[in-house]
């Protein structure tokens, strides 16, 4: 796969994930890009304008998704897929629709 191909199949997958609904009737979170390789994921619960609204960070990182969870800062955690990433920063989540 070349790298042009690389970019658009992540730009797929990220366009095709985020998290709406939480099984607990939460509203669930947005995602949104900040570059390329990193993406900002918000309760959708909270004002936007509200800095409690951010739940953490995904950073593509050498084929991998780092996820940094604002709420365990001391810790990092990584998947191989990005909708897995972005799915647990919110707790008992289901993934459908599309990113911001």
């Amino acid at each position: 796969m070349t790298g042009n191909d690389a970019a658009a199949a992540l730009h797929q997958e990220v366009s095709a994930t985020s998290v709406d609904r939480t099984e607990d009737g939460g509203q669930g979170v947005d995602i949104v890009e900040i570059s390329p390789e990193e993406w900002c994921v918000r309760d959708k619960a909270v004002p936007a304008d509200d800095p409690r609204a951010v739940l953490g960070f995904i950073q593509r990182l050498d084929g991998a998704f780092e996820v940094t969870n604002l709420r365990r800062l001391r810790e990092r955690s990584y998947f191989s897929r990005f909708a897995p990433a972005a799915a647990s920063l919110a707790l008992r989540s289901s993934l459908v629709g599309a990113v911001r």
